[in-house]
C-alpha cells in the first residue's frame, strides 16, 4: 500500500475522540486472512497490519484493563472491499466491545443513541456489532432511533473475532471483517462519496451494557478508491480558487472535470480540461461543487469514475448603500450616514481629493458615521464606505452637493418700522432712519445687508411727505431676500402760533387823528409755524 495523505488527532480520555483522513492506493498485502489473530504478529516478515495498514495508532502503551485499547489498527482491501479492524486490549479478561457502523452517510438514519455504560451518542448506526473479548463470536444488532434490535441474519463476511496480538500467542487481540458489499456499500461506484463511517467504538469493563464505560471513540475512515478534488473552500463572489486532484494511481487519466450548482443534480462537463489534474475555476458567483472524471485500469477500473467533489462556497457580496442626504447640505452643517445593519466591519472614508473641506467628526467605523462639510459654496465630497460580511467586502459611493440656495427670511415685520411724525420731529426723523430689519437664513451664517435711503417727496404740502427705505439681505452663498420696506411719513398738522400778544395792537385814538388811525389799521399780528416756511394771513 502507498499512503498519500494520513491525518490524525487523538486524546486518550474517557469521550476519546479520533478522526482521521485517509486516501491511499492499494498494491497488495502480505495476509488477508480473518482470524481474530495478528498474523503474522507485529515487526515479524509479513507483519499484517503493516503492509496495506491505513491506519495504526497507539492509544496506550501499556494497556492494564481489558476494555483498554493498546493500538487501533485498520486496513483496507479495495480489490475484495474489505475493511479490517483490528486492536490489542489490555489483558484475557471480560469486556464487551461494539463497533457501530454507518453505511449510508447520513447520521439521522439508524441507531442515534445507545444504553452502553451509560447513554451514548452513535451518530446513526445501521449496523452494530459486540464482541465479548473473552467469548466466541459476535452479536450483530440494527438500529433505529434509540432502538437497538438484534439479528441472527449476518451479512455475509461481516465478522467480529478474539484471538492473539502474536498469531497464537500474546496479548489478547479483537479484530473485526467489514465486507463493504454485504453491508450495501459499493466503493468503486463512481457517485459512492468513498466513505464507511465507524461511528463509535465503544467498551465497558465487564460483560454487561451496564457495566462502566471504559472506551468512547468516534473513527472516519476516507476510503480513496478513486482519488480527491479540494480545497473545500469559501470566498466571495466574483473570486476563483485553485483546486487540485491528490490520491490518484499511476493508471489514472483525468478525461475531464465537471461543475454542477444547486440543486446539485447536474454536472456539467468543463471544456479542455481533460488530462488536468489542477484546475482553476472561473470567477464564480454561486456555490459550485467540482469533481473529475478519469479512467482507471487497475483497481476499481472503468472509464467514467468520479472523484470525490469538492464544494466551493460563494458568499454573494454585501448590499453595501449609505442612506442618508445627498444635500443640497448647508456648509460647516454636521450631517450624519448609515450603512446596512448587521455587518462585519464598516469603513468610511473622505477621499482627500474630493473631501472639498469635509471631515469625518466620528468614529469611522461604526454603522453611523457623522461628517462635517466643508466651508466653500456650491462643492461637493464624496462619502466611501466599505462593508464587509462573512469575508466579502462590497464598496459604495455617495456624492453630497454642499451650498445654499435658500435666501435669508425677513424676521422683522412687514410695516414694522414704517412710522408717521410731525415735520418737525427730528429727533424721532434721526431715529426712524437708523432703524434696520434683521432677516435669519436656513444655514446661518453671516448676513450682510444692502440699505438703499430713499430722498424726501414732497406730499400735499411743503412741509409733508415720505422718506422710502429699502434693504435687501444676502447669505454668504448671495441668495437675495426679498426687499424689506420702510415708510417714513412726515406731515404737518399743528397750527401756526401767533407770536404777537394778544391786544399789542389795540389802541385808542381821537376821532380826528386820522393818521393814527390809519398806523393802527395799517398794522398786522405775526405768527410763527412749528415747521416753518410760509405763513399765510387773512
Amino acid at each position: 500500500m502507498e499512503i498519500i495523505t494520513y491525518f490524525f488527532t487523538f486524546k486518550n480520555i474517557r469521550n476519546v475522540f479520533i478522526t482521521f483522513m485517509l486516501i491511499f492506493i492499494t498494491k497488495g498485502y502480505s495476509q488477508n486472512t480473518f482470524d481474530g489473530d495478528y498474523c503474522p504478529g507485529p515487526n515479524t516478515v509479513g507483519d499484517e497490519y503493516a503492509n496495506g495498514t491505513v491506519y495504526s495508532k497507539l492509544l496506550l502503551a501499556n494497556p492494564s484493563s481489558t476494555c483498554q485499547i493498546g493500538t487501533i489498527h485498520a486496513k483496507v482491501d479495495t480489490q475484495n472491499q474489505v475493511l479490517r479492524l483490528g486492536m490489542d486490549i489490555g489483558n484475557g479478561g471480560s469486556a464487551l466491545f461494539r463497533l457501530y457502523l454507518d453505511t449510508n452517510n447520513d447520521p439521522l438514519t439508524g441507531l442515534t443513541s445507545d444504553s452502553f455504560g451509560g447513554t451514548i451518542s452513535v451518530g446513526g448506526a445501521e449496523y452494530i456489532l459486540e464482541i465479548n473479548s473473552n467469548g466466541n463470536g459476535f452479536t450483530l444488532y440494527t438500529g433505529n432511533g434509540n432502538v437497538k434490535t438484534q439479528t441472527n441474519v449476518i451479512p455475509p463476511g461481516l465478522a467480529a473475532q478474539s484471538g492473539n496480538a502474536n498469531c497464537n500467542s500474546g496479548a489478547t487481540f479483537l479484530e473485526f471483517n467489514i465486507p463493504f458489499g454485504s453491508l450495501g456499500i459499493n466503493i468503486c461506484d463512481p457517485n459512492n462519496p468513498g466513505i464507511i463511517n465507524i461511528t463509535k467504538l465503544a467498551s465497558v469493563s465487564g460483560n454487561s451494557p451496564n457495566s462502566s464505560q471504559c472506551i468512547n471513540t468516534p473513527l472516519t475512515f476516507g476510503i480513496p478508491l478513486k482519488g480527491t478534488v479540494g480545497p473545500n473552500a469559501t470566498i466571495c463572489s466574483g473570486a476563483s480558487i485553485a483546486l487540485t486532484i491528490t490520491g490518484l494511481n499511476a493508471n489514472s487519466t483525468v478525461s475531464k472535470w465537471q461543475s454542477s450548482v444547486a440543486p446539485f443534480s447536474v454536472w456539467v462537463d468543463i471544456p479542455n480540461t481533460a488530462g488536468l489534474t489542477a484546475y482553476n475555476t472561473a470567477n464564480l458567483t454561486e456555490t459550485t461543487k467540482f469533481r473529475a472524471i478519469f479512467s482507471n485500469s487497475g483497481l476499481c477500473s472503468g472509464n467514467a469514475i468520479a472523484t470525490s467533489e469538492a464544494t466551493v462556497t460563494v458568499n454573494t457580496p454585501t448590499g453595501c448603500s449609505i442612506a442618508g442626504t445627498s444635500g443640497p447640505v448647508c456648509l460647516s452643517s454636521s450631517n450624519v450616514y448609515t450603512a446596512p445593519a448587521n455587518m462585519t466591519t464598516y469603513a468610511w472614508s473622505l477621499p482627500s481629493a474630493t473631501a472639498n473641506g469635509a471631515t469625518i467628526t466620528s468614529a469611522s467605523n461604526a454603522q453611523d458615521v457623522t461628517v462635517l462639510a466643508g466651508s466653500t459654496c456650491n462643492t461637493t465630497f464624496k462619502l466611501l464606505l466599505t462593508t464587509t460580511l462573512n469575508g466579502c467586502s462590497s464598496t459604495c459611493e455617495k456624492i453630497v452637493t454642499v451650498n445654499d440656495t435658500t435666501a435669508p427670511i425677513w424676521t422683522t415685520n412687514t410695516n414694522a418700522l414704517n412710522v408717521t411724525l410731525q415735520c418737525s420731529d427730528l429727533s424721532a426723523l434721526a431715529t426712524a432712519q437708523a432703524q434696520a430689519p434683521v432677516a435669519t437664513d436656513n444655514c446661518g451664517g453671516t448676513i450682510t445687508y444692502t440699505k438703499t435711503s430713499g430722498s424726501f417727496t414732497v406730499g400735499s404740502c411743503t412741509n409733508s411727505g415720505t422718506y422710502t427705505n429699502t434693504w435687501v439681505a444676502k447669505d454668504v452663498c448671495n441668495n437675495s431676500s426679498t426687499t424689506f420696506t420702510q415708510v417714513i411719513t412726515i406731515q404737518d398738522t399743528t397750527a401756526p402760533m401767533w407770536t404777537t400778544a394778544a391786544n399789542a395792537l389795540n389802541v385808542t385814538l381821537e376821532c380826528s387823528d386820522l393818521s393814527a388811525l390809519a398806523t393802527a389799521q395799517a398794522q398786522a399780528p405775526v405768527a410763527t409755524d412749528n415747521c416753518g416756511g410760509t405763513i399765510t394771513y387773512t
